[in-house]
């Protein structure tokens, strides 16, 4: 036991005789150390970045879905809002719109009283070009109409059609006066729309 205590002192004095050793030897330890430290490091780093990029993906992918999911709520609270007018435009419509067997009995009797209350002297109507109501579409009828009267009265009878509640679209109209007195004639298109 002697010869060892004594063996490991001499190592330790025969290194302290060679100082260039001794300090390589640091060195290299050192270097060994701060190189797996290093390498430690740069897996933990790796690790890290790697995890951390998933996770910036996942918030990145959340915030894309989030942002959809408040698109789709702003679309569907429009939607509800558009379906509240349509629901009290179709209300409103309904009692307007009628089907093509009601025209001659409502419709053509309406433009007729229109003409009179205007002091306009009625010629002709004729209604032609039938196209039925589907479920889905609004049916339409031409009509024609030819009438005479003194100006202010033809457009004011003009006027009425355009206001009127029934479901009439002007599709074009002349007016041409009468030679040697103070009446107009007033040759008029439409077209009434019906439903089913």
């Amino acid at each position: 036991m002697t010869n060892k205590k004594e063996n490991n002192f001499n190592n330790l004095v025969n290194d302290g005789n060679d100082p260039s050793r001794a300090f390589r030897r640091r060195l290299t330890f050192r270097l060994i150390l701060f190189g797996g430290i290093f390498v430690v490091t740069i897996v933990v780093l790796f690790f890290i970045s790697s995890s951390l990029k998933k996770e910036v993906d996942k918030i990145q992918m959340l915030r894309s879905e989030n942002k959809w999911l408040l698109q789709s709520l702003d679309a569907i609270a429009r939607l509800r809002i558009d379906n509240r007018r349509v629901q009290k435009f179709l209300k409103d419509l309904d009692p307007v719109l009628m089907t093509s067997l009601d025209v001659p009995s409502r419709i053509i009797p309406a433009i007729e009283s229109r003409t009179v209350a205007r002091g306009l002297t009625k010629t002709n109507i004729e209604l032609s070009n039938e196209n039925p109501a589907a479920d889905s579409n609004l049916g339409s009828i031409d009509f024609s109409l030819q009438a005479e009267g003194v100006l202010a009265d033809v457009v004011g009878f003009l006027s009425d059609v355009e206001s009127s509640k029934a479901m009439l679209k002007i599709i074009s109209f002349d007016i041409s006066s009468v030679s040697g007195s103070n009446k107009s004639v007033l040759n008029f298109k439409g077209l009434i729309y019906t439903r089913k």
